[in-house]
Parts: structure tokens; C-alpha cells; sequence
């Protein structure tokens, strides 16, 4: 064999190794999750999931607070979300499990109440080209949508819940979303948050 036959072999056997690689479907952790979600509706990212407390107080000026940093994206991010607003509804819980209300003194069950209503306008375009808005949520303006007479256990147990409406009137929030947005890291929607709560 000549050198100029070995080349022409030795572009060949490139030739058909880099199409044999190049073709490889990629088995990275996203494209598992974006393959195996419904893309439709909303997601409201969780900007700052790493930085949420677990337990928030009544005083403590460290943990008397919740921020929550919240991105909206609708279907795949192709466009900027069309909605209403975002509701932010508070409960307290006897248990972690959330089945029983903390009651009042009469022994009454309280019930989940509205915190805000935050409009579309409110929101700003962040880094990622979608609408962005942080809520500064304290346990005193929760704490007060409560009856006067509310009996706390130590510890009670605070969820948030998240909603959006949509201009064209469908609502999402925890129950209507899918398990894998709401706890994958990429899309971090879990729609309600539950955090250990100590009145004093």
C-alpha cells in the first residue's frame, strides 16, 4: 500500500469515529428531567431554595422572616409568562404533617388565610429574561391574619403556599403541579413552603 491509500484509509476510520461519537444521546441529569416533564404550565423557581431557614421565630430579629426570591416561567422560558398576579396564602400546623390548625382559645381550628396578593407589574425582568419578584414575608404580619386568642404548641409548624393566576384565568399552585418540578433542583417549585415555627 502507497501513503496516499493510507491516508484516504486512515480519513475514513476519523471519519466514522466522529460520527459514531458525535451521535451519542448525552446522559446528563437535566435532559432526564426535561424528558420525562410536562413542560406545560407554570413553574415558580425558587430562586434561593438553599437559603430558606427551617425554623422561623415571632422575635428573633435573625429568623422572623422568610424571603423568598420567586421566578416565573411559563411552558419551556420560550417567552415571558402572562399572568395576574401571585397569592401568598399562610397556614400554622399543630404537626409537621399539616393535618391539624393550630385552634384559637375557644379551641376552634384556624384556617389558611391570604397574606398578599402581588400583581404581574410588581415583578421585574431578571437575569434570565423572566419575571422575578422577592417576598419579604415576616412572621408578625402572619401571625396577626390569626385570632388573638391562638394557642401555639411548641413547636407549630408554618407552611406558605404559593399561587399564580393566570390572565387567562387558570390558577396553579401545590396541588395542581407536578412532583418532579417541585422538588427537582433544576426547576425548585415546590409551591409551598412548611417551616418550623417557635411563638416567641
Amino acid at each position: 500500500m502507497n501513503m496516499k491509500t493510507l491516508k484516504i484509509i486512515f480519513l475514513i476510520q476519523l471519519f466514522v469515529l466522529a460520527s459514531l461519537t458525535s451521535c451519542k444521546k448525552p446522559d446528563n441529569t437535566i435532559y432526564d428531567v426535561l424528558n420525562n416533564t410536562d413542560m406545560n404550565g407554570v413553574v415558580l423557581r425558587t430562586l434561593n431554595m438553599s437559603e430558606l431557614p427551617s425554623l422561623v421565630t415571632l422575635t428573633n430579629a435573625a429568623n422572623n422572616f422568610v424571603d423568598l426570591n420567586i421566578e416565573v416561567q411559563e411552558n419551556q422560558g420560550d417567552f415571558v409568562p402572562d399572568f395576574k398576579e401571585v397569592r401568598v396564602y399562610v397556614s400554622f400546623y399543630q404537626e409537621q404533617e399539616q393535618e391539624n390548625f393550630v385552634e384559637d382559645g375557644d379551641g376552634n381550628p384556624t384556617s389558611e388565610v391570604l397574606l398578599m396578593s402581588v400583581p404581574s407589574s410588581d415583578f421585574t425582568i431578571g437575569a434570565h429574561g423572566l419575571p422575578v419578584h422577592n417576598f419579604h414575608l415576616t412572621t408578625q404580619d402572619m401571625v396577626d391574619l390569626l385570632p388573638d386568642s391562638t394557642v401555639f404548641p411548641t413547636p407549630a409548624f408554618m407552611k406558605v403556599r404559593l399561587e399564580i393566576e393566570m390572565t387567562d384565568g387558570r390558577i396553579y399552585t401545590d396541588d395542581t403541579g407536578n412532583g418532579m418540578v417541585a422538588s427537582s433542583q433544576y426547576f425548585a417549585s415546590p409551591f409551598a413552603y412548611v417551616f418550623v415555627y417557635i411563638n416567641a
